[in-house]
């Protein structure tokens, strides 16, 4: 009763916050990127019991490999949509992706440990993810400032294709680049987001993320492979 409760209560606030939606639409404003993150735990929390069932029919790895390859693919299309509902449909599939894979994740580990130390092993789950916020932090925030980021791609495009001066366009207020290119390009801003789109394709940096899941999957699966002829070749040993 508890979730229904709360799942009523979340579609009467998206309800309520329908017309204020349209508006920053109509307006070419950006929608508050909280709108789109929050799907992923809100699936999570209504759909996680749902997919932990589905995954239970199946081996670890295989639901991790299958979490992985739904996840990559997920993230491409939500990173690299135009439209809103694209990014919402990406997020929905990554955040099925994520619940096939993660617990499955810590299960796997836990059946690998020697009894007694099942929280030590679950507890080095955290090395990769730890790794991977690092590098991400170093290398991904910086790529995604430099090529995908709107505003820093706007005033690029400003200095390169318009003519402005560097430190004119360097001096505009963050809230006023995209205003400012579209009042240049004698357009409106939607149009001059799509020209910077279409320009720099800030979604390479998307297919690049995919590029680094679909290694990640391919490496996942010849580890399950060799695993599976070691497993086969030990219960020959023993029979």
């Amino acid at each position: 009763m508890a979730a229904v409760g709360a799942f009523v209560a979340l579609r009467g606030t998206l309800a309520e916050a329908a017309p204020a939606l349209q508006a920053l639409a109509a307006e070419g404003a950006q929608v508050n990127p909280e709108w789109l993150i929050n799907l992923n735990p809100g699936l999570i929390v209504f759909t996680m019991v749902f997919f932990a069932w589905i995954s239970s029919f199946v081996r670890p790895l295989t639901s991790i490999i299958i979490g992985m390859v739904v996840a990559t693919a997920g993230a491409i299309v939500a990173g690299t949509a135009t439209l809103g509902w694209i990014c919402l449909a990406g997020v929905l599939v990554f955040s099925v992706g994520e619940m096939l894979s993660s617990p499955k994740k810590m299960e796997y580990l836990a059946t690998l440990a020697p009894p007694g130390q099942e929280g030590l092993f679950m507890g080095y789950a955290n090395i990769p993810v730890a790794i991977g916020w690092i590098a991400g932090s170093v290398f991904a925030g910086n790529r995604y400032e430099e090529a995908g980021d709107k505003v820093n791609l706007a005033r690029k495009h400003m200095v390169e294709h318009l003519g402005m001066a560097a430190d004119q366009v360097a001096a505009l207020p963050k809230t006023e680049v995209m205003p400012t290119l579209a009042a240049r390009l004698g357009s409106s801003v939607p149009e001059a987001q799509r020209l910077l789109f279409e320009t720099w394709h800030p979604e390479q940096l998307w297919v690049d993320i995919g590029a680094i899941g679909l290694v990640s999957i391919v490496g996942m699966i010849v580890y399950d492979r060799v695993l599976r002829v070691l497993d086969s070749r030990k219960a020959q040993a023993e029979s």
